[in-house]
This record gives structure tokens, C-alpha cells and sequence, in this order.
């Protein structure tokens, strides 16, 4: 079984960002005592705050409850542009890895979920797709912009 690293990588996420327990309830509408439960390992935010969570650190899924953050983000030496082409990359393929997850989540616990929750992860595949898509057209459109201009 997978070790599940949430509440270290949430409490590593927040020093590492010098964010207090009682400013990031604010950020996910949550209290800070609900926040500081997450940091302590009592209890765990439901899909939705997750994926807020993720958004905001610029993160995964993956890495935020079984990867490591503190060792994803200890590489500062690359120089800011290579390190935005970069986060431009991890961008897209976290997008396609987060829609491969809720996917996957949606077929595992579906049958177990409530309805509204159900209703969310659809509507959440959904603009996740779509983006994805709008994603593709805006590469696709960059790259002949800069075919035009070489000629």
C-alpha cells in the first residue's frame, strides 16, 4: 500500500510558501484548527479542497498525498526562463494526470459518493478536458504564429 504524505507535504507546502494555518484556512474557507488537523495528520480534506489545495501550490494530486514536495522543490538553481519552460510542461501533463486521477477516483468510489459530489467530479472532468483542449489550440496556434513570423 501507498504511503499517504499529505499532511507532511500540506505542512511543508504552507512553511515553504510562509503561509500561516489561520491565512490558508481563509484561502480553502476552512478554519484554522481544521488546517492545523490536516498538518497533524487527524484528518483529511475531502476531493474538492484537495484539488484546491494542488491548484494553489501549483502541485499534483500525486505528489501532494504520496510524492514529495519538499525534494520536488529543492532544485532552485535553474535560471528563471528554463525554469518557467519547464513549469509550462509540468503544467499540461499535471493537467492530463489530475483528469486520469479523478477519473479513476470517480470509478473507484463513485457508487459510494453522494450525488452532489458525483455531480462535481463531473462537472470537474469536464472543465478539465476542456481545458486541456483550449490548452492544445492555444499551443497550436503559438507554434504557427511563429512559423509566420520566421518567414
Amino acid at each position: 500500500m501507498t504511503k499517504n504524505n499529505f499532511a507532511k507535504n500540506f505542512g511543508v507546502l504552507l512553511k515553504q510558501n510562509g503561509l500561516s494555518q489561520e491565512m490558508f484556512g481563509k484561502v480553502i474557507g476552512k478554519g484554522r484548527s481544521v488546517v492545523g488537523s490536516y498538518i497533524r495528520g487527524e484528518s483529511e480534506p475531502d476531493l474538492d479542497v484537495l484539488i484546491g489545495i494542488a491548484d494553489y501550490f501549483g502541485t499534483s494530486l500525486q505528489t501532494l498525498l504520496i510524492g514529495d514536495v519538499l525534494s520536488e522543490h529543492l532544485d532552485t538553481s535553474k535560471s528563471s526562463e528554463t525554469h518557467n519552460k519547464v513549469n509550462e510542461q509540468e503544467s499540461a501533463y499535471k493537467t492530463v494526470e489530475d483528469l486520469e486521477q479523478l477519473k479513476l477516483l470517480k470509478s473507484l468510489f463513485g457508487a459510494s459518493l453522494d450525488e452532489k459530489i458525483n455531480e462535481k467530479l463531473d462537472v470537474l472532468l469536464e472543465r478539465i478536458g476542456d481545458m486541456s483542449r483550449l490548452d492544445a489550440d492555444v499551443k497550436a496556434l503559438q507554434e504557427k504564429v511563429q512559423r509566420l513570423e520566421k518567414h
